[in-house]
């Protein structure tokens, strides 16, 4: 089981130093668009159009085209387009990586074992959990999913969110 971030737990690894700025800055990306660590880690200038505010990828799991709009906070990380050939992010192994947002996430004052794998979880159930409510398909196009059953697994977080928002509700005496 994966633990999510909750957008205001995201806002908190924002204002939280990170020993790696560019580990910082590229799994807050992570969060904004739902990219795998594999595909930010190879992520180049060429991928960006910066005109439109989009991604497009060839995810490295699935081989499929995927096309990702980017809000304004994955506008920010990305500032100005750099050289095409380049890294957007200049990152360290995986298992580096892992490490400095384990450090990080616990800095932060968050008791959830994050992985970098979390992000991806977290951004689609931030998603479906949102006020614009995106359908299940927006959200597996938006992941890149081969299929809508790889997506329905956020469903069950989303519906464990809700039965404990209305747990959490105070007893009344009557």
């Amino acid at each position: 089981r994966k633990d999510i971030l909750s957008n205001e737990e995201i806002g908190t690894l924002a204002k939280t130093p990170c020993q790696n700025i560019s580990i910082k800055k590229a799994f807050i990306f992570s969060c904004c668009t739902g990219l795998r660590f594999c595909d930010i880690k190879e992520l180049r200038y060429s991928d960006i159009d910066f005109t439109s505010e989009k991604i497009t990828i060839d995810q490295q799991k699935t081989g499929k085209a995927v096309i990702i709009d980017l809000n304004s906070t994955a506008q920010k990380i990305l500032g100005k387009p750099g050289n095409p050939k380049e890294l957007v992010f200049s990152l360290p192994t995986y298992w580096g990586c892992a490490k400095t947002v384990k450090a990080w996430v616990k800095r932060a004052g968050i008791e959830k074992n994050i992985t970098w794998h979390c992000a991806r979880h977290s951004f689609a159930v931030n998603l479906l959990t949102s006020p614009q409510r995106p359908d299940i398909k927006t959200v597996s196009s938006t992941l890149g999913h081969t299929s809508l059953k790889h997506t329905e697994k956020y469903t069950r977080v989303v519906d464990e969110l809700k039965k404990k928002a209305v747990n959490a509700l105070p007893d009344y005496d009557i």
